[in-house]
């Protein structure tokens, strides 16, 4: 349903408005999403899919959908979560990598006025707390124009992520020899213990099965120590990931020992990126260096998406900086209203 009204600038025709996610949510998705391919934002984690179904991940806070228009076109979507006991708004921070505003690139217009009318007529928020954001996204260049009273930016963590060269040899040339030495012999130890890595696709591989198989295999691989233990994130994920697998967004491989599956590695895909997002297997699997294994095929499979980076999103864990060449910075910003 509609909550908070909705408000209009005096230029360019944009109009505002707030929707509370339930079914407000629902019946705003198919435009929402539609924006979204023609935006630079992340397919998956700026998706309505990812944003209506993470409710239990995100409770008690409630879900709101800032909207901007334009000639009653969406132009815009700012996806938050409200304290109201508290009046901050939030942005989705358990399992999003990176957040951003949804609008068409280059469109400030409506990315400042969209943060303008949520800052302001939309909520009586105090404070708003935007997590894991790029410096070249568009919340970050709205917020420049924002009126705050104050704004603190916090840097969260390194992104690091490989700019891909021209082909796949030309990858495996540009890494050191003791690299290379060890990812060959990785592949014969999978080979001689009859372990295969493939690529898992909706038409052979049910995409109601993905979520199931990867929680099994993330919780055999890290115990009490895996953040999808609980039944609030296993949920979550069995209801996100079937239809983003279906839709290209979220990519798979598994890892096959003896024929029976035993590892699998989310990927989630970009028009320019293929990010490492999350994985499992079983501890049998560990003499082959499963983890290595699977990085390397989702390398190959950044080539053959023509992508020009293989991403492996927030976190600097040590496998990552042995693979990763570069870095960006994840930011916070806060704003006091």
């Amino acid at each position: 349903m509609l909550a908070g009204g909705s408000a209009r600038s005096p230029s360019h025709g944009l109009t505002y408005e707030t929707w509370d996610a339930g079914a407000g949510g629902r019946r705003i998705a198919a435009e929402w999403d539609a924006l979204l391919q023609i935006s630079a934002c992340h397919p998956v984690f700026a998706s309505s899919t990812w944003f209506l179904r993470a409710a239990g991940l995100n409770a008690p806070r409630i879900p709101v959908i800032h909207l901007a228009r334009r000639g009653g076109a969406l132009a815009g979507v700012l996806p938050l979560w409200l304290d109201e006991s508290a009046r901050i708004a939030f942005s989705s921070e358990r399992l999003t990598d990176s957040y951003d505003m949804v609008v068409q690139p280059g469109d400030v217009e409506a990315a400042a006025g969209l943060l303008k009318y949520a800052a302001g007529a939309a909520r009586p928020y105090r404070q708003m707390v935007f997590a894991n954001v790029r410096r070249d996204a568009n919340l970050a260049a709205a917020v420049q124009s924002l009126d705050a009273g104050r704004i603190r930016i916090e840097r969260l963590s390194d992104c690091l992520f490989i700019p891909l060269p021209e082909s796949y040899p030309d990858f495996l040339a540009g890494r050191s020899a003791g690299f290379r030495q060890n990812l060959r012999y990785a592949k014969r130890r999978a080979n001689a213990r009859e372990v295969e890595v493939r690529m898992l696709h909706p038409d052979s591989f049910p995409p109601a099965r993905l979520a199931g198989e990867f929680i099994r295999l993330h919780l055999a691989r890290f115990g009490a120590d895996s953040v999808f233990e609980t039944s609030v994130p296993q949920q979550f994920l069995t209801d996100a990931i079937p239809p983003l697998f279906l839709g290209g967004h979220i990519r798979a491989c598994g890892i096959y020992l003896r024929s029976a599956l035993a590892g699998v590695n989310l990927f989630v895909a970009t028009h320019d990126a293929l990010g490492d997002w999350n994985s499992g297997y079983l501890p049998e699997l560990a003499p082959c260096s499963p983890g290595r294994l699977m990085i390397d095929a989702g390398v190959q499979l950044a080539y053959r998406l023509r992508v020009s980076e293989y991403d492996f999103l927030r976190g600097d864990e040590e496998y990552k900086r042995k693979w990763g060449t570069h870095a960006r910075e994840l930011l916070r910003y806060v704003l006091e209203l």
